[in-house]
């Protein structure tokens, strides 16, 4: 009875460690969903930590759970912080895309810009003008016939 005192404490946070590493490995391996399993990943390592500790001077401990336990969390939390990391890279880079393809708009010449309006004004300016002055030379040839 002794036995089972003493080892049940170190069931509890065994068992959740092991269910929550399990947990990660899963999570982390689905695509894009990866960087989730970080959350039930950390929480595992705590509790096989927790239950690590807690077999120190037991020799009927569950070590072969808690050992378990703590290398599928590590796994999981791993592959989460990796797929993080390459989420977080390829969106920085999608920025820059992002950023190049505004820049090549701005400077593109075929969109009308500030400068295309002017030059068009002073062209139909130019344009009136000359009309203007064709008609003063029709008003005036046909005044001095």
């Amino acid at each position: 009875m002794e036995k089972e005192d003493k080892i049940r404490p170190i069931r509890g946070p065994a068992v959740a460690a092991f269910v929550l590493g399990l947990m990660a490995l899963l999570v982390s391996i689905v695509p894009c969903l990866g960087m989730y399993a970080l959350i039930p990943g950390f929480l595992a390592l705590i509790f096989s930590i927790v239950a690590l500790r807690r077999c120190r001077g037991i020799a009927s401990a569950p070590r072969g759970l808690v050992v378990a336990a703590l290398i599928i969390s590590l796994l999981g939390t791993s592959v989460g912080t990796w797929q993080l990391i390459i989420i977080v890279r390829s969106t920085s880079k999608f920025e820059q895309i992002g950023f190049d393809i505004n820049e090549i708009f701005r400077r593109d010449s075929t969109w009308p810009g500030e400068e295309h309006v002017e030059e068009e004004e002073e062209k139909e300016e130019e344009i009136e003008e000359l009309l203007r002055r064709l008609e003063e030379k029709e008003a005036d040839t046909l005044n001095n016939k």
